[in-house]
Order: C-alpha cells, then sequence, then structure tokens
C-alpha cells in the first residue's frame, strides 16, 4: 500500500503541476495564459466532482466487484481519445502528422 501511495502521489502530483506548464508553453499570448488555466482547472474540477460517486454507484450496483467501474473507465478513456481525434481532425485536416 506504501508502494502504491507513493506512485499515486507522483503520478498526480506531475499531472497537476505539468498542466498549467503545458498551457503556457502552447499559449501564444502571455496575457491569456492565467483565464486558460484557469478554464483548464474548471473543466477538471466538474470532472473529479462527478466521478466519485459514479464509481462508487457502478461498485454498489455491482456487488463491490470493479469490473463495471473497470468498463465504464475504459469506454470513458475512449471517448476521450475520439474526441481529441475528431478535434484534431478538423484543426488540422486529414494529415495526421500536422501539428495544431
Amino acid at each position: 500500500m506504501i508502494v502504491f501511495a507513493c506512485l499515486y502521489g507522483f503520478g498526480s502530483g506531475a499531472f497537476v503541476s505539468m498542466a498549467p506548464a503545458l498551457i503556457a508553453q502552447i499559449s501564444p499570448d502571455i496575457t491569456k495564459i492565467g483565464v486558460r488555466n484557469g478554464s483548464t482547472f474548471a473543466v477538471i474540477s466538474l470532472a473529479v466532482l462527478i466521478s466519485n460517486p459514479i464509481a462508487g454507484a457502478i461498485v454498489d450496483a455491482a456487488g463491490g466487484k470493479f469490473l463495471g467501474l473497470m468498463i465504464y473507465c475504459g469506454v470513458v478513456q475512449l471517448a476521450g481519445a475520439s474526441l481529441l481525434l475528431v478535434v484534431k481532425f478538423i484543426l488540422g485536416g486529414p494529415n495526421i502528422l500536422a501539428k495544431v
């Protein structure tokens, strides 16, 4: 459990600290970095707020088993990746290697 806690802390720390740095790196206008960081964390906060009750409801409905939750997480990740691909296609055109 200690190893898991250390790995989770390392991963979540990297996620929280890297997002603002990446947003600042891709922002051409330095005056809008704060707005973009705030918007990003506002969207993330909504997802974090609703994800734990949904996960608990899925596990409770399955009688304490996590298979339904694993399937739900996989479907949500696939949906997110698909949306990213759609946005990349809309902004960058049919060239997969185009920078957006």
